[in-house]
């Protein structure tokens, strides 16, 4: 899909949501990707190894059961936001116009 993305979470329903990088979030939602980096430089300071393990544990405890299965695990598929799915059907029929001779 195009464009820089965001994923947000809706831990209370147990929701991902793939969007554009510049769409609002969902209600009660809080985005996945931060930034650590910015030109060459650490954003914030580093986390402390007792921060980084209360993330993961919230992080996996925020998965469907399925998702924790040490065998066969089920992916969790995030939901595609209706601005990303909109901008995906515009590029899609874009490249058939152009490869039809007709864009």
């Amino acid at each position: 899909m195009p464009a820089a993305k965001q994923v947000w979470r809706r831990r209370a329903i147990v929701e991902d949501v793939l969007a554009r990088r510049d769409e609002p979030g969902p209600a009660g939602a809080e985005p996945l990707l931060v930034p650590v980096m910015r030109d060459g430089r650490r954003v914030g300071a580093p986390d402390s190894i007792d921060s980084a393990r209360d993330r993961l544990r919230g992080d996996l405890e925020s998965l469907p059961a399925e998702a924790r299965l040490l065998r066969r695990p089920v992916a969790p598929r995030p939901r595609v936001s209706p601005g990303l799915d909109e901008l995906f059907r515009e590029v899609t029929e874009a490249l058939r116009g152009a490869g039809s001779g007709e864009g």
